[in-house]
């Protein structure tokens, strides 16, 4: 563990608006072993008590997810924390899923070229074997981090054929 990736990790885990607790960041690094991040998306979600985020952090062969929830008030023993990893190769589909209700992946988003963006407010959904839940990303936004996701799906679609 090298205090270089911890720095990398929460930095790239914060945003303009809240930061992940130390307990998350060096959760996500022990998960890391000897592989470095190539992409790190993270949400947060501050209208809520507690407050809560989802964290990913993509190496060369493995995802891993962080979610938290910390109270506005810090009580020990209060928070809780899931960080799970699993392999890139385990994955079994990846869509592009309109839905009107979660306003995303809608017709105006897609009307046109973005060049090397990924369009806004469009999610790619990754579905990975053994994992209830989908991996929906971008989970941020702004232009340099849809360009940053838009980098990474050429990748993220080779694990379909690993």
């Amino acid at each position: 563990m090298s205090e270089d990736r911890v720095t990398r990790i929460m930095n790239g885990l914060s945003t303009h608006i809240a930061l992940p607790s130390n307990d998350v960041v060096w959760r996500v690094d022990a998960l890391l072993g000897q592989e470095d991040e190539i992409f790190i998306d993270v949400r947060h979600s501050l209208e809520d008590d507690p407050i809560s985020g989802i964290g990913v952090v993509i190496t060369a062969t493995r995802v891993i997810r962080a979610r938290w929830s910390t109270p506005r008030q810090k009580v020990a023993g209060q928070s809780t924390v899931a960080v799970e990893t699993w392999s890139r190769r385990a994955l079994m589909t990846a869509s592009v899923d309109a839905s009107e209700e979660l306003r995303v992946n809608r017709d105006a988003d897609w009307a046109r070229d973005w060049g090397a963006e990924w369009p806004p407010d469009s999610v790619l959904t990754l579905r990975y074997e053994g994992q209830p839940d989908p991996l929906t990303l971008p989970l941020q936004e702004g232009p340099a981090h849809r360009k940053e996701f838009r980098e990474l799906v050429p990748a993220l679609l080779a694990d379909l054929s690993r």
